[in-house]
């Protein structure tokens, strides 16, 4: 869903349908997110199921170069992102023309938890090399707080609702292909520990 304002009216009556029984259940969805509900998305989360991956797209905190690093961070490693959490406080606090709608009252950080505490990173999920995921159990305030603009006014974020479990999305370990116990950086993994 993208077309730039009325996702959020979209997505509230489809979370309706869901709850009526009335609408098959969606496995997977793409959502630009102008003008989301958080109760809505709460209750997407956590009546239905949902496991909600926030895209990387607009985030402006890593920039994963076509070798697979963060330009952002020392060569080669990935920084912890709360390193400039000061510097967020301001912009994670302000709201503009894509934040939610005042539900409540509620406003960005209004509980002073920041995003880094919402959200876990994850890297290799399925063909997508990084994303946030939204952490299971999120409150309105939560939501309220996510769906705010990373970057101060810059475009809403786009997310991925599925019905996709942590442990579909991220499976365990492969088995070791034929011939991989030979493998130097297999042995280094089974004796350095």
């Amino acid at each position: 869903m993208d077309a730039d304002g009325p996702e959020g009216t979209w997505l509230k009556r489809l979370e309706q349908l869901l709850s009526e029984g009335a609408a098959p259940r969606v496995r997977a969805m793409i959502v630009e997110g102008s003008r989301l509900d958080p109760t809505v998305l709460m209750r997407l989360q956590s009546v239905h199921n949902y496991t909600v991956l926030r895209l990387d797209e607009h985030d402006e905190r890593r920039s994963i170069t076509r070798q697979g690093w963060d330009a952002y961070s020392p060569s080669g490693t990935f920084a912890r992102l709360d390193r400039f959490r000061d510097e967020h406080v301001s912009p994670d606090r302000a709201r503009c023309k894509y934040s939610p709608p005042r539900v409540h009252g509620m406003v960005p950080v209004g509980d002073n938890v920041s995003r880094f505490e919402l959200e876990d990173e994850w890297f290799g999920v399925r063909a997508m090399r990084h994303v946030f995921r939204v952490k299971p159990g999120m409150t309105a305030q939560g939501w309220t707080t996510i769906l705010q603009p990373v970057i101060r006014c810059s475009y809403p974020g786009q997310y991925v609702l599925t019905l996709d479990t942590e442990d579909q999305l991220l499976p365990a370990m492969k088995p070791m292909a034929a011939g991989a116990s030979g493998s130097p950086e297999r042995w280094h993994a089974a004796h350095d520990a």
